[in-house]
């Protein structure tokens, strides 16, 4: 439950071969990370200065997103 609100997803790539056993090294996708990405949650063990570099790379992209210190590390959900 601690990473429900995530609503995470993930993408499987066929191609006209069909699903390769193993799959390509990396593969290059366009994507609008302003519409992909809500919010970011750095680590609970992460110092608080990185909080502030993860804000500082996310103006630097123009990314205008709302950065957390993540509670995991509070009492767990049940």
């Amino acid at each position: 439950m601690s990473f429900d609100y995530e609503h995470e997803v993930r993408v499987r790539i066929i191609t006209e071969g069909g699903l390769s056993p193993t799959p390509p090294e990396y593969m290059m996708l366009p994507v609008n990370l302003d519409e992909m990405i809500e919010s970011v949650f750095v680590s609970p063990m992460a110092e608080s200065w990185f909080k502030d570099v993860v804000v500082d790379v996310l103006k630097k992209y123009g990314l205008d997103k709302q950065v957390f210190h993540s509670a995991l590390d509070d009492r767990a959900l049940y």
